[in-house]
């Protein structure tokens, strides 16, 4: 399978101009992807690697993402797929060293290789793919989503009901202490739970209800008053942050048809809006 990609990922090399570079590394918990676009008559592949290196040298981490040139009839995208699944150790050779882009590193792929077991290299990917949960003293347990190690997950309630609390890291792996930042967040919003309710109630019976009325509104729905709209939508998650601002989604069931409604606000002011994002 390794000669059939390394032949098939041949046709992504940029140039002489450019240096390869030969890395080992383990795939994320995401897995691989091929976008549904081509650039030129190839499909792009993608996927991340969590931890990686060169030989003789130290391991990197973050977010290594690869991109791979498959041939547009489809012909290596299983080959892809089974090779580069999730958390398993590749070894390929790349046009040119990783650049960055954004919060992340880039490279194309230009040939496929062989790996020999790197105990070291897979240990610190399992390390970094489990991280621990995390304790909180007012909002208990977080624990990390199953394939995004970045976002931890806890549990509050709100109106007596259930609501996901959604902590989010700002690079590959979560910050303890910014994560620990953001739950004291939610639980200052949760403390102000009867002043907060009131401004969300306004702003679905405005922002989000005009909303609806306007560009999502059809005969299937009947006739829904803005207290009727308002009671239909059912808080699922909060998402904190660290500068004073939130937002709380909201599964409005078919009046969105299958949308979500985001309600945003800051702790100074309480909820200042509310609809479909985009």
């Amino acid at each position: 399978m390794q000669k059939l990609l390394g032949k098939l990922f041949s046709a992504g090399a940029e140039g002489p101009d450019r240096e390869p570079v030969e890395i080992t590394g383990v795939c994320d918990l995401l897995g691989p992807s091929i976008d549904s676009f081509r650039t030129g008559a190839k499909q792009v592949g993608r996927v991340t690697l969590i931890a990686w290196r060169t030989d003789g040298r130290e391991i990197e981490t973050g977010r290594l993402v690869l991109k791979f040139l498959l041939p547009f009839d489809g012909t290596g995208n299983d080959a892809f797929l089974r090779q580069f699944a999730t958390q398993k150790l590749v070894r390929v050779t790349l046009t040119s060293p990783p650049r960055p882009l954004a919060s992340w590193l880039s490279a194309t792929v230009a040939n496929t290789h062989s790996v020999q077991p790197d105990p070291a290299l897979e240990s610190k990917a399992a390390e970094l793919l489990d991280p621990p949960p995390l304790q909180h003293p007012v909002l208990g347990t977080f624990t990390h989503h199953p394939r995004l190690v970045w976002q931890y997950h806890g549990n509050a309630k709100w109106g007596g009901a259930d609501v996901d609390i959604v902590l989010q890291g700002h690079g590959p792996f979560a910050d303890i202490e910014d994560l620990n930042a953001q739950a004291d967040a939610a639980a200052a919003i949760l403390e102000r739970e009867a002043q907060f309710s009131t401004s969300l109630e306004r702003v679905l019976l405005t922002d989000a209800y005009s909303e609806w009325s306007n560009e999502w509104r059809n005969p299937s729905h009947g006739e829904v008053s803005a207290k009727e709209y308002a009671r239909r939508l059912r808080l699922c998650a909060m998402y904190p942050s660290t500068e004073g601002y939130f937002e709380f989604e909201l599964d409005a069931g078919d009046l969105h048809d299958g949308h979500f409604v985001m309600a945003y606000g800051t702790m100074a002011a309480g909820f200042e809006g509310a609809g479909v994002p985009g």
